[in-house]
């Protein structure tokens, strides 16, 4: 009988020092393998003891016809590759969060209530209806022409009878009430805007 089909049977029957061998065998290997994927040290060896720990757990279903040393780098390899995964999500999360400006970007999403059954997305768009609605007069007028209904600088300039930058100092004013009177809800906008 082989070593590793030795080993693989001794940590199906529980038996510790089995594993600890095999864990000694491998464990190098399997680090540099994982090294290929994923930059960090600290973060290879996480990714490897979690992958021996799968092992240990699953050591009742480790079948003796499968090479477990092929299960074992299978499963390093599928965690790497999620992490990757998980990564550029979270790289793309952040940057988008560094980035992005998500009180604008609401104001292109549809805010009529009956559009969504969301009980989360109507209470924000309600707080942000009322945001609004709480601008002066004219500045309202001219942030909802703009973005609401999708009208140009200087097509708001001609229909209200202002000056382009007056249109401009308008919204860029809305822009920061309603940036501190919903700052709040700042990390709640960008989860509803990544869904």
């Amino acid at each position: 009988m082989d070593l590793e089909r030795s080993l693989a049977e001794g940590i199906r029957n529980g038996d510790i020092a089995s594993f600890e061998e095999f864990y000694k065998c491998y464990y190098k290997r399997l680090l540099n393998y994982c090294l290929m994927f994923v930059a960090q040290n600290d973060q290879a060896e996480d990714i490897v003891q979690e992958s021996f720990y799968t092992v240990w757990n699953k050591r009742r279903e480790i079948d003796l016809q499968q090479s477990l040393t092929g299960f074992l780098f299978r499963t390093v390899r599928n965690s790497c590759l999620n992490n990757i995964k998980q990564k550029k999500v979270h790289d793309k999360f952040v940057d988008y969060s560094l980035h992005a400006d998500p009180i604008s970007e609401l104001y292109s999403i549809d805010f009529n209530e009956a559009a969504t059954h969301d009980p989360l997305q109507l209470n924000l768009f309600n707080e942000i209806k009322q945001a609004v609605n709480q601008l002066p007069e004219k500045r309202q007028h001219v942030f909802k022409l703009s973005k609401l209904d999708g009208l140009s600088h200087k097509e708001i300039a001609l229909q209200l009878g202002i000056s382009v930058k007056g249109v401009e100092r308008h919204i860029t004013m809305a822009h920061e009430s309603l940036r501190n009177s919903l700052k709040h809800l700042k990390v709640l906008i960008l989860v509803l805007l990544s869904i």
